[in-house]
């Protein structure tokens, strides 16, 4: 659009100068401010790179079930492979080379875990999400019942009405047919 209005500019004051029109009074005014230069941004973003990243990646690659640990998006604590990482960049600004960090932060985990009841830490976690999803279930089914109150009569405490006619079988299954009966033999005549 900016060439455009340029190219207008250059036109108008062409034939203001040759005589054909008379000078508009906008045209000093567009000739004083310069056209907006077109934003081009063929350049893609530069990709941000963190300290930690390469320390993340390299713990990913020795621990890969580390990328199975479930993360709680309503909080803001971080994972344990980000908390390992995070004080392997600590012991790393004291001077201590990456891979004597690393080993530093490994012992320190050891310890830690050795000292402290971390498969109850687990099964807590497990618990709540139980929970969690024991409480969207009886609310589903709750909405479930508040819609459809006929169904809702049907509880799956209780057993199925019984059959009323065992002898029959499964009263949903049509009968079976009765057996042909087979024809009798040929009577024999016997000598008199």
């Amino acid at each position: 659009m900016a060439r455009r209005s340029l190219d207008l500019v250059k036109h108008v004051k062409f034939l203001a100068q040759a005589g054909a029109i008379t000078k508009p009074k906008w045209l000093d005014v567009v000739e004083k401010i310069h056209p907006a230069v077109p934003a081009k941004s063929s350049k893609k973003p530069a990709v941000l790179r963190f300290p930690e990243d390469d320390l993340l990646q390299a713990y990913y690659a020795k621990h890969p079930e580390a990328k199975m640990e479930p993360v709680d998006l309503s909080s803001f604590e971080p994972t344990s492979a980000r908390k390992f990482v995070f004080r392997q960049l600590e012991v790393m600004q004291t001077g201590v080379p990456r891979k004597e960090a690393y080993d530093i932060v490994s012992k320190e985990v050891a310890e830690a875990a050795s000292t402290s009841d971390a498969p109850a830490l687990g099964r807590v976690v497990l618990d709540q999400i139980q929970q969690e999803e024991e409480w969207h279930l009886m609310n589903a089914m709750s909405q479930f019942r508040e819609r459809h109150p006929t169904v809702a009569k049907l509880s799956p405490k209780k057993p199925p009405p019984a059959n009323p006619n065992p002898a029959k079988g499964n009263a949903r299954r049509p009968p079976k047919k009765a057996p042909r009966p087979t024809p009798a033999p040929p009577a024999q005549s016997m000598p008199a």
